[in-house]
């Protein structure tokens, strides 16, 4: 008999705050800069977007200067933040964005997506990994390299705000379940068994 208990997430930490009323949409990506993030996914599938956007990619590694320049060459509106190991300032980080992503060509179940979704943001994923365990009319699972579904995905969100609040509700929800307290609760009941 296998039991599965999912990955547990500090809800009190990372949490919401109302949105501030903007008119540009902050994408955000959270991860180690490498070839299986596949980061260069978004920033190709950006190029010439008709509304008003910033991508935000936080994380350090081997891919950080190509992605750089590709983000340079094909004009894209983006910070690069590196590592961030301030807890509070990447928790600003997350509460900050209007939409998460991950590009991700293999993933487990993602800490950083659980992450933005307590913080109560609509996901477009991947369909890897626990993509779909997470996703529950909560965000969009794409078929992993495929930057024009991604970029309609993208567009959808952009165009509507309302769906991205609802979507970022039942994020929060989601994660609710998924507390720490509530996994180590299913661990001792495991254990009792």
């Amino acid at each position: 008999k296998i039991e599965v208990i999912y990955n547990g997430i500090d809800t009190n930490m990372f949490k919401p705050i109302k949105e501030k009323e903007k008119d540009i949409l902050d994408i955000l990506l959270v991860g180690r800069l490498s070839k299986i993030k596949n980061f260069d996914l978004m920033i190709n599938a950006l190029e010439d977007v008709p509304f008003n956007y910033k991508l935000h990619i936080v994380g350090d590694g081997p891919e950080k200067e190509i992605l750089e320049a590709l983000a340079n060459k094909n004009k894209i509106k983006c910070k690069f933040y590196g590592m961030v190991e301030d807890k509070k300032k990447l928790i600003k980080i997350y509460q900050g964005a209007s939409i998460y992503c991950t590009t991700s060509l293999n993933e487990g179940m993602s800490n950083t997506m659980l992450e933005a979704m307590s913080c109560g943001l609509p996901i477009i994923t991947t369909n890897v990994g626990g993509a779909k365990e997470l996703i529950k009319e909560n965000g969009f699972i794409i078929r992993v390299g495929d930057s024009k579904e991604l970029l309609k995905k993208i567009k959808t969100l952009a165009g509507d705000k309302r769906m991205r609040n609802n979507m970022g509700k039942k994020s929060r929800l989601i994660t609710e379940k998924m507390s720490w307290e509530n996994m180590a609760k299913s661990y001792l009941g495991v254990y009792r068994e």
